[in-house]
């Protein structure tokens, strides 16, 4: 049996790729593989992979070290962030003003409301000028940085017996370009695209020029040079790279995406997420909403703007060409297997990112590759399922502690009291009585994150029950019903530390502990 890797693009929702092969590792899959393709990120996380011993926590470095928010991997430059407000502005102001003249309700509210479309308008106008000076609204330097200087080894990927393959487009001409080491046997492709071109990485530099130019994704990030060429992202030719490991011999393929299935024919169902405010910068983002398949109104009495509908589209498109990617498999010459192990939410958008929902968005891999992989057989149904349930249930925790620790972080922000005794403070004061007498957080707030980690421990325990082994779950899962989801506590509490397991013993203030029992630890 040959073993290969697939990993599709996704831009910063590669951090699920990370989680799905850490499972893969710890099974002694990943250690054992003939090659790993990627595209976009997946390029970037196959070049890791294909450093062999320990690329797990390389992978997990590599995502984790120094990144915080989107801004630790993926700076935006500074004339780009107020584009996406403002082409709203336009957008909502435009349609606004239309509605008010033709009602004939120029008040003085409306007339100002027209006044603030017209400055905005222009304000756009000076946008594209500066737009059209530029190349991308993102930087890819801290990428580049971080293969750099974190892959201290990532050397070994060039002489390695793990065969890789990262796909770009040449911008000039379209060719899809395939980059690979000397363990891949080039001469045994099937070329299906007609224009393919093959080239050697025989350098460090020119293998991290490779992974940046597969994963230069037009518009958010700049082309990248390499031997003279300009390249963009490899998933304007093709997204998930199932022929690459064909070709590379491959007859067991685990494919890992970054974006959910539109369309499943198995047997769990789709379960449609409330809409999530993410309000980022980009003008387009990955939402829940837009994997969901029936919880939108796409009537004309419904709320969808313009780049809602944009933003469907693209995930109708992306799903699509997702599938015809996959069908290579079933097109081959020989027996292929092929798992597919996709996320079933997107845990954040391509601009939000932090901490937490890396974690989150990692765990969720892990979890969909034993889904895949590890789960019996006869309870696989109910272990998607779970997932599902857990992964929604955690983000929810995490904006709702995230929206606490922002609270908390600005009633304590003008007060000389040191850490410590905060802290002490939260543990053992009401929470309404704490500095003085003040309300300085909304105990509702608590009151529901605490309820969500009551409902997330059931879902833990049974799925912990069905696979009869922690397997299912990555090490650090232990009693997760009880503590703090990962958070930049440097930057959103002023370096002050949060108790480690707050949800058995906080104190709900006038609602008083009978509202939630109180819970003590295992």
């Amino acid at each position: 049996m040959s073993t290969g890797i697939v990993l599709g693009g996704g831009g910063t929702l590669g951090d699920f790729q990370v989680g799905a092969l850490k499972y893969l590792y710890e099974k002694g899959i990943l250690p054992d593989i003939k090659c790993v393709c990627g595209t976009s990120i997946g390029a970037i996380n196959a070049a890791i992979v294909a450093t062999g011993e320990d690329c797990d926590e390389k992978l997990e470095s590599y995502w984790y070290n120094e990144v915080k928010t989107r801004v630790d991997l993926i700076p935006q430059h500074e004339w780009s962030e107020d584009l996406a407000p403002l082409l709203n502005t336009v957008v909502d102001g435009a349609v606004g003003s239309w509605v008010c003249t033709m009602g004939g309700l120029l008040h003085d509210s409306n007339l100002q409301l027209l006044g603030d479309v017209s400055s905005a308008v222009k304000d756009f106008e000076e946008m594209t000028k500066i737009v059209k000076a530029n190349r991308s609204l993102y930087t890819a330097k801290r990428l580049e940085k971080k293969m750099r200087e974190e892959v201290e080894d990532l050397d070994k990927a060039l002489t390695s017996e793990i065969a890789f393959r990262l796909y770009a487009t040449d911008l000039k001409t379209g060719a899809y370009t395939c980059f690979y080491n000397r363990s891949c046997d080039t001469d045994r492709d099937k070329d299906n695209k007609g224009d393919k071109v093959n080239i050697l990485c025989e350098s460090r530099e020119k293998l991290i020029k490779a992974a940046l130019a597969s994963a230069a994704v037009p518009a958010i990030f700049p082309p990248v040079e390499v031997d003279g060429s300009w390249y963009i992202d490899g998933s304007a030719r093709e997204v998930v790279p199932i022929r690459g490991a064909i070709d590379c011999g491959a007859d067991t393929i685990f494919a890992i995406l970054c974006f959910p299935r539109l369309t499943r024919d198995r047997e769990d169902s789709v379960v449609d997420y409330p809409t999530q405010d993410w309000t980022t910068s980009s003008l387009f983002d990955i939402r829940t909403e837009d994997f969901s398949t029936n919880c939108m109104d796409w009537s004309t009495n419904g709320d969808r703007d313009l780049l809602d509908i944009a933003n469907r589209a693209a995930a109708i498109v992306l799903d699509e060409i997702t599938n015809r990617d996959l069908a290579e498999a079933q097109q081959s010459e020989r027996p292929v297997e092929l798992t597919v192990i996709d996320p079933f939410i997107p845990v954040h958008g391509l601009a939000e990112l932090n901490i937490g929902l890396i974690k989150i968005n990692m765990d969720q891999g892990f979890m969909r590759a034993f889904d895949e992989v590890g789960a019996p057989k006869t309870r696989r149904t109910r272990c998607r399922q779970l997932t599902k349930e857990i992964t929604s249930q955690r983000v929810a925790i995490w904006r709702n502690e995230h929206a606490l620790i922002k609270q908390w972080a600005e009633s304590t922000e003008q007060l000389p009291l040191e850490g410590t005794r905060l802290v002490h403070m939260f543990h053992l004061t009401p929470i309404l009585r704490l500095l003085d007498d003040r309300d300085v957080v909304d105990t509702n707030i608590l009151r529901t994150i605490r309820q969500q980690k009551r409902d997330l421990k059931p879902f833990i325990k049974e799925r912990l029950k069905i696979a009869d082994s922690r397997d299912s779950f990555p090490d650090d899962y232990k009693d997760l019903y009880l503590q703090w989801e990962r958070h930049d506590l440097s930057h959103e509490m002023k370096n002050i530390p949060l108790p480690s397991t707050p949800w058995d013993r906080l104190d709900l203030g006038h609602l008083g502990a009978a509202v939630i029992p109180e819970e003590k630890p295992p």
